[in-house]
């Protein structure tokens, strides 16, 4: 995937200044300062979150934090000061790669290598809190490993000074990545936050590294900081079956929910990483017999509280199984290459979930039972989670019957309701715990005439338009604004055409281009109505990036675009019927 990289600062004493990578509070550059000519990373803050109030004060709290840190296995800070681009620090230049990317290329690691690994982050991380500074986002992508096996500790941006009354983080705030972080730290209770919780962060980078996935694994970032507040922790026995059982108790008990309960510091979790790799007697052990039964009675305690309703639970249990397995069936079509029929001529979809806001779904007003849906404010009907593939067609039939109320009045609002196709999405998390939701979208008006450029033009709908959408859950921001104008011609549908009628837009999507198609009547073959190219994507994701952070909020990251994320059916203030919609695995386009 292209990178976008930025332009280089001007910073006195460096030279040979080159973009390496960007995060949420700022962008790394390597260079070679003057004089020392030794290599160094340059961490510059970004201009808009110096915009934001703790901003500043976040990105200085990690150059203190770094400062008082003197270990090997953390990065050293050599200088501070102010450039071009606002503060910088340089630090240590390290070779190699993140365990986030390692485990990606390799898959799991042999438990001796990842045991040494986490072992040596540990003790860093020891040395940390031993000059009362805690990391609180302790993950793969924040550990380092060089060529020559050396493991630094990154990343101390979301770092607290523990001898400070003055905290960046107030109760009830949620920072770190939810996937990796303990229950206090997702109830956002501060005052709970000790060593404790990075053995927790240290634990699930552990868990990481054996099993190929974190502790609360979801595409959904509201689901993970949900599984994170429950602790509730998959044993890593049953994700890696061939794992001793010890280590799998080590690490369950670095995981588990009480703080009291996991290892007592930093160091004493290193002491017992290196017993196990040396074969001597651990704390930790597997649990017997009866303890496991114990705990699956634990997990399932809300069926045995029910026991007296065992019948209805188990429809229950069946409906989700159904669910589940159409969920798990759709995705191993589309694996497989075949086209997936979602949502048919009539009836429901074979699965689906509410994204953005929750709509309402039944039988639609065209009489021959085809899906229906409404929406108030931003509603989308999520369809397929993954596509399986980064080549795939979507297409559906959708009918534009009316708009809803958008408040307490009686007045439809035909003018801003608008229904249409979306993809891309992705539920963000900022470091301040907002959230946002971010996608792309194919959208259209069929009820408001178009008299303004052209009185006589009864029949004439509003255009279709491709947008970058952010939905931040943001103050003051509704539906003020919610989208990004990508470069897409807006096409006007031909006067004359009645509007109420089935129309088919379709989407191909390749990671180097998508393509929209739109036809002006169902069983038309659609005409193309604009192209993004890979480029234009990433500039929008860039200019949603930009959006976020100027409505407030803090560190707000984009990801970079990629095709496997969820798509489905969007609608804004809007009646819909929707039929047909399939999706379909492609070939790769020839070079």
């Amino acid at each position: 995937m292209r990178t976008v990289r930025r332009a280089a600062p001007r910073l006195d004493g460096y030279r040979d200044v080159a973009w390496l990578n960007g995060g949420g509070m700022g962008d790394v550059y390597r260079g070679i300062q003057s004089g020392t000519e030794r290599r160094v990373a340059i961490k510059v803050m970004r201009a808009a979150v110096g915009t934001h109030g703790q901003g500043r004060e976040r990105f200085e709290n990690e150059i203190r934090a770094l400062g008082r840190v003197d270990h090997p296995g953390v990065v050293r800070v050599y200088e501070c000061g102010e450039c071009d681009h606002g503060p910088y620090f340089s630090m240590e230049f390290v070779e190699g790669e993140t365990l986030a990317k390692r485990v990606k290329r390799d898959g799991p690691l042999p438990p001796l290598e990842a045991v040494r690994i986490v072992r040596h982050a540990a003790e860093a991380v020891h040395c940390a809190h031993r000059v009362d500074v805690l990391h609180r986002d302790i993950k793969p992508s924040n550990v380092m490993i060089a060529p020559d096996g050396t493991v630094k500790v990154t990343d101390f941006g979301l770092a607290k000074h523990t001898d400070e009354t003055d905290d960046l983080t107030g109760t009830g705030m949620v920072i770190g990545t939810p996937s990796y972080i303990p229950p206090e730290q997702a109830e956002g209770r501060t005052d709970r936050i000790g060593p404790a919780s990075d053995v927790y962060g240290l634990g699930a980078t552990l868990y990481h590294l054996l099993t190929g996935s974190p502790p609360h694994t979801t595409q959904s970032t509201a689901r993970a900081l949900r599984g994170a507040r429950v602790g509730d922790v998959v044993p890593p026995t049953e994700r890696r079956p061939d794992l001793c059982p010890v280590l799998g108790a080590i690490v369950e008990k670095s995981l588990a929910n009480d703080p009291a309960r996991r290892y007592a510091s930093a160091e004493a979790f290193a002491r017992e990483l290196a017993n196990w790799a040396a074969g001597e007697p651990t704390v930790a052990m597997p649990p017997t017999s009866l303890q496991r039964f114990g705990r699956r009675l634990r997990r399932h305690r809300i069926a045995l509280a029910l026991f007296g309703l065992v019948f209805v639970l188990a429809a229950a249990v069946a409906i989700v199984r159904r669910v589940t397995d159409e969920k798990g069936a759709i995705e191993r079509a589309l694996a497989r290459g075949e086209a997936v029929t979602l949502v048919g001529e009539t009836g429901g979809p074979r699965w689906h979930e509410w994204v953005l806001l929750p709509g309402l779904m039944g039988k639609s007003q065209d009489g021959k039972n085809a899906l229906g849906m409404q929406s108030q404010r931003y509603t989308g009907l999520m369809l397929v989670e993954d596509p399986m593939t980064d080549h795939y067609r979507f297409r559906a039939d959708i009918l534009h019957y009316g708009g809803m109320r958008a408040d307490e009045t009686n007045k439809t609002t035909n003018h801003a309701s608008k229904i249409g196709l979306f993809w891309g999405y992705r539920k963000l998390l900022g470091l301040d715990g907002a959230t946002a939701d971010t996608m792309y979208s194919l959208d259209f008006n069929d009820l408001t005439r178009n008299t303004k450029a052209n009185p006589n033009a009864d029949d004439e709908p509003r255009p279709i338009r491709v947008h970058a959408r952010t939905f931040p859950s943001l103050p003051d921001v509704g539906l003020k604004d919610p989208d990004i104008g990508l470069p897409v011609v807006a096409h006007f549908l031909s006067r004359g055409e009645k509007q109420s009628i089935w129309r088919t837009l379709e989407i191909e999507v390749h990671p180097e281009r998508v393509t929209v198609s739109f036809a002006v009547a169902a069983g038309k073959p659609p005409r193309i109505v604009g192209s993004l190219s890979r480029e234009q994507l990433e500039d929008s994701q860039l200019a949603m990036q930009r959006q976020l952070n100027s409505k407030g909020g803090a560190g707000w990251t984009v990801p970079e675009w990629t095709p496997r994320r969820p798509l489905g059916i969007l609608g804004l203030l809007s009646t819909i019927s929707i039929r047909n919609v399939v999706i379909e695995p492609l070939p790769a386009p020839s070079p």
